[in-house]
């Protein structure tokens, strides 16, 4: 690794409360699945405090990819001041996602999922397991627990911003 922090996020999960079923809703539905409290602003936050270097990182199949894009850009996830366009990433396989990071050499990764965070042990040095509390799966070694945006930020802005 470079030195640099760059951050990967999924999702599902995390942008929004689950993408099943999402290459099934037409465009113009898409406007009534919600982002998650705070995911908006706490992306533009995370954007700034890593330099811009933020990638979305997710499964999808090419359905849910076209819903997916249509999605961040309607609801003003992607430019300069959130995620850059290019830095927008699909893997059609969970397991996909470890060469992806490899290849763009994230150092932080969030991730509703323990296994997706498994995936990549090793790979990425801070591992950050959404929606999770304290009762809840874990995750391989290392990983530490984020209930929202807010701790999210909290944890990740506050050491990198």
């Amino acid at each position: 690794m470079d030195g640099t922090a760059r951050l990967g996020i999924d999702f599902g999960g995390v942008f929004v409360g689950s993408t099943e079923g999402a290459g099934r809703v037409s465009s113009r539905e898409v406007d009534s699945v919600l982002p998650l409290e705070g995911a908006l602003s706490g992306a533009r936050r995370l954007s700034a405090a890593f330099g811009g270097r933020i990638w979305i990182i997710s499964k999808a199949s090419a359905d849910t990819e076209a819903w997916t894009r249509t999605w961040l850009h309607r609801h003003g996830f992607v430019g300069q001041s959130c995620v850059p366009v290019e830095n927008i990433v699909f893997v059609r396989e969970r397991g996909g996602k470890r060469a992806e990071c490899e290849s763009r050499r994230i150092t932080h990764l969030v991730d509703d999922r323990a296994e997706n965070l498994a995936s990549v042990a090793g790979e990425v040095d801070h591992l950050y397991l959404f929606g999770a509390t304290s009762g809840e799966e874990s995750g391989p070694d290392g990983v530490t627990r984020v209930p929202d945006w807010s701790k999210l930020i909290e944890m990740l802005g506050a050491t990198h911003g």
